[in-house]
């Protein structure tokens, strides 16, 4: 049976990967059962597959990797025992390299003491479904952020880089929101003023 990803789940991995809120094709896509994806560790690493991953972070060592997932999710290098546990688990074959978010997720929200960590992941993951939710009601926001555009990409990832253990306003997330939509109409988004004529 094909199961059909949580939105948490999905935006969980957008920001574990790319550092970012998913965009609305994408959540659309990952939302549907029809990826023939049936496990969150199957959809992790298709999100390490990807290029927005591998050509940025693809080539570099096991650990820069894990590394940058931890940047991405809680804002913070690795801790020393954290790193050379998680690339030992990789390395014994334990762990895949490209399922190692969802364990790192599963640690921050389960274990004692790492209560900052489950605190920024929270926060990210609310944010970005926020993001995603205001995206998806506003047509020039869709068409801004998009794999067309990696300004707005850029732009929103420093805003999630941003968030840790203080959660977002729904007013930071509408200024993310509106300083998409503005770049996306200086960089030639078009605007026309349809009359009855």
């Amino acid at each position: 049976q094909l199961m059909a990803l949580t939105e948490s789940q999905i935006q969980e991995l957008y920001v574990a990967y790319f550092g970012r809120p998913a965009d609305v094709e994408g959540k659309a896509y990952w939302s549907g059962s029809s990826t023939g994806i049936t496990t969150v560790l199957g959809f992790a690493a298709n999100m390490h597959s990807q290029s927005e991953f591998q050509d940025a972070y693809g080539s570099k060592k096991t650990a820069t990797q894990v590394n940058q997932i931890y940047q991405n999710l809680f804002s913070r290098d690795a801790d020393a025992a954290g790193l050379a546990y998680w690339t030992g688990q990789i390395a014994d074959g334990s762990l895949k390299l490209a399922e190692i978010a969802v364990h790192l997720i599963w640690a921050a929200k389960n274990n004692t003491g790492g209560s900052a960590d489950k605190t920024a992941l929270e926060n990210k993951v609310a944010a970005a479904t926020a993001f995603t939710t205001d995206v998806e009601a506003d047509a020039t926001a869709q068409l801004a952020y998009t794999a067309d555009d990696d300004d707005a990409f850029t732009t929103v990832k420093a805003f999630i880089t941003s968030i840790t253990t203080t959660a977002a306003t729904a007013a930071e997330i509408d200024t993310q929101v509106s300083t998409i939509k503005t770049d996306y109409a200086a960089n030639g988004g078009s605007t026309y003023n349809l009359t009855t004529a």
